[in-house]
């Protein structure tokens, strides 16, 4: 492991030391498995035309890497804590949305509860995908993960990225497109 300046750069397949990659204090054997995914920005473009053909291509185009990283006991219970309100969001939101399909008929209510119950959803399932997400892949190559999200105590503690190894990945671009 390595740091490329606030990044972490990871060899594939390396163990995460039995710290926390968010606080850097002990993780006590805890390990969260997190997958560092990579996709395209051109993606958006398709998503504007078609999700279904978005959610396709994105699934044949991106790359994705699975890491197990240390968790301290603070850092498990904010992800915990944060699961539990986006659940609660949802579960409200929902329930707000269910019960403006009701009313619909009775009053101008209805009409502002189910576009508000969908969009609180839709919030809430965000919440939930960026509380969950530890680290995010900046980059991935054949070989190597430039992860961001790490603590900077954690880098720290690492070597610099050496250079070397920089003008070597230059020189052999990446296949895995």
């Amino acid at each position: 492991m390595w740091r490329d300046g606030s990044l972490l750069v990871v060899k594939k397949g390396e163990a995460f030391p039995d710290r926390c990659v968010k606080n850097n204090r002990p993780a006590h054997g805890r390990r969260v498995q997190q997958v560092a995914e990579q996709g395209y920005a051109g993606l958006f473009l398709v998503n504007l035309w078609s999700p279904i053909a978005a959610a396709l291509i994105g699934n044949v185009v991106a790359k994705r890497v699975p890491l197990a990283v240390g968790l301290s006991n603070e850092w498990s219970r904010k992800r915990r804590r944060a699961f539990w309100v986006a659940g609660a969001i949802i579960i409200v939101s929902i329930t707000a949305a269910a019960y403006g399909v009701i009313v619909m008929g009775r009053g101008a209510m209805g009409l502002w509860l189910l576009p508000l119950g969908i969009l609180a959803t839709l919030g809430g399932l965000v919440y939930g995908l960026n509380a969950s997400t530890l680290v995010t892949a900046k980059r991935i190559t054949n070989d190597y993960i430039w992860l961001g999200g790490v603590h900077s105590d954690f880098l720290a503690d690492l070597p610099e990225w050496p250079s070397e190894l920089w003008a070597d990945l230059r020189e052999f671009p990446d296949t895995n497109k």
